[in-house]
């Protein structure tokens, strides 16, 4: 699948993404394009606490029984933890073909058996500056081994929800700058104004009524000079 096709078959994700949509709806949109274009699989993404080291499941839930989920929520990344933990914690793509046979999976059989889970792929969600948001899985009721595009699919899966996430943060930084910087604008003791390049006043604070007797209305529109 070439980079061109991959762009237009993920137009309306991205178009999420760059409206800023919740990310529960763009988790769940690249979830339903995964899964129709890998057959038989039910995705799950998962996300990471860096200080608890430990992986929670955020999508997907429908797929899972609830004992299934009790027992994967919270759960501590390590080399041998799973397909997710494992992704987690050595940053990599982890394929477990057959999850009765495979080491990573010898603590949880039980669960597994229990909802019939047989075989799992795991690949970390990691941002271009190496930050570790969680993990991305696809779980099949059959043993089942990947293809070359079901990987680069996989890949392509997570590195849409990691530049969801990176641009939710970044937003979420602007809101909170932006909150500072209106309460520090609007309390302050001394009157400020706002301007624009060619010096017009665009706003004014609380206080500048008081010093200078013009309101907002009024200065809106002069010259600051």
């Amino acid at each position: 699948m070439s980079q061109t096709a991959n762009y237009l078959d993920t137009q309306s994700i991205f178009n999420l993404i760059g409206h800023r949509a919740d990310l529960t709806l763009i988790f769940q949109t690249v979830s339903e394009w995964l899964e129709a274009r890998i057959p038989d699989s039910m995705v799950s993404i998962m996300l990471y606490s860096e200080t608890e080291q430990t992986l929670s499941l955020i999508s997907g839930t429908k797929h899972f029984s609830t004992r299934y989920q009790e027992a994967i929520n919270g759960i501590k990344i390590g080399p041998n933890v799973g397909a997710c933990g494992a992704a987690a914690f050595h940053r990599e793509l982890v394929i477990c073909e057959n999850l009765v046979t495979d080491q990573n999976w010898k603590n949880f059989k039980t669960l597994i058996q229990e909802d019939n889970l047989n075989a799992c792929w795991s690949t970390p969600i990691i941002n271009a500056q190496g930050k570790l948001y969680g993990t991305f899985g696809t779980y099949y009721r059959s043993p089942k081994c990947p293809t070359p595009t079901h990987i680069k699919l996989l890949r392509h899966a997570a590195s849409l929800i990691a530049l969801s996430m990176d641009l939710h943060a970044e937003w979420q930084q602007k809101l909170a700058l932006h909150d500072k910087y209106r309460s520090f604008f609007t309390y302050h003791p001394d009157a400020i104004f706002e301007h624009n390049l060619e010096g017009i006043v665009i706003d004014v604070n609380l206080v500048c009524e008081d010093i200078t007797k013009f309101n907002l209305e009024q200065a809106r529109g002069l010259h600051y000079s």
